[in-house]
């Protein structure tokens, strides 16, 4: 599905990423787990297209490493971002609207508008409201469900949780959970390590730029180290 060979980024005498490799298989959820200033974001932005970098990207195995972000969008990569970035003074729908854009297909643009808010309720009710008088956590549902507006392969999730209430984060997780399907993978950054192994099947972790474990959860999170650095004892429930 997508493959990172050899990834590296500098930011002036900054090394973010240094031999970053990774191979995320199709389906299922992905999930990649560090520190602050572990790189995490630099990733996601090097796969959509936001980061320079000298390495090799591949897409369904097609090289895309030198495509701008746009064309890479077209490929079918979506990134919801660290804090959202919606557009405040624009409706909900009008937000969703923005993610399917490049679409010429208006018919089915209306039912995945549909689909999108059967997956996140809520937003049917606000479907006319002001991004900016939504709460963090359904302004992540927006945020999401523009993403999957665009219809893409693979569905980039930068730090989902952030500055959320508990309640919503626990709502959040349960979503994304429910997102793979045949037709999507999640790529899933998140500092919660517990909320997102319990809803991963594999784990990257990242240390100063570099992968020190990569794996299926159920072995990883048994991992010594794992334990002492993220979870400090059991892994948590998506449900809780």
């Amino acid at each position: 599905m997508l493959e990172l060979v050899d990834l590296h980024v500098r930011y002036g005498h900054v090394h973010a990423l240094n031999g970053v490799s990774l191979s995320v298989p199709a389906g299922g959820i992905y999930a990649v787990l560090g520190a602050n200033g572990a790189g995490k974001t630099t990733l996601l932005r090097s796969i959509i297209g936001l980061a320079g970098q000298n390495s090799t990207i591949r897409l369904d195995g097609r090289a895309i490493g030198g495509l701008p972000a746009f064309a890479r969008a077209r490929l079918g990569i979506a990134l919801v971002p660290e804090g959202r970035r919606l557009f405040p003074e624009f409706s909900v729908g009008e937000n969703l609207r923005i993610g399917a854009l490049q679409r010429k297909d208006r018919i089915e643009v209306e039912r995945d508008i549909e689909r999108v808010v059967s997956i996140f309720p809520v937003l049917r009710e606000r479907y006319h409201q002001r991004a900016s008088t939504l709460s963090g956590g359904e302004g992540q549902m927006v945020a999401i469900g523009r993403a999957l507006m665009a219809r893409p392969k693979i569905l980039l999730l930068d730090e989902p949780s952030m500055g959320l209430m508990p309640k919503a984060v626990s709502q959040i997780f349960r979503i994304i959970r429910s997102i793979p399907s045949g037709e999507v993978t999640v790529l899933l950054v998140e500092q919660n390590a517990r909320k997102a192994l319990a809803i991963a099947d594999r784990v990257a972790v990242l240390e100063l730029g570099r992968v020190v474990a990569n794996g299926a959860v159920a072995e990883l999170r048994e991992d010594p180290r794992i334990k002492a650095a993220y979870l400090g004892g059991q892994v948590d429930n998506a449900e809780g």
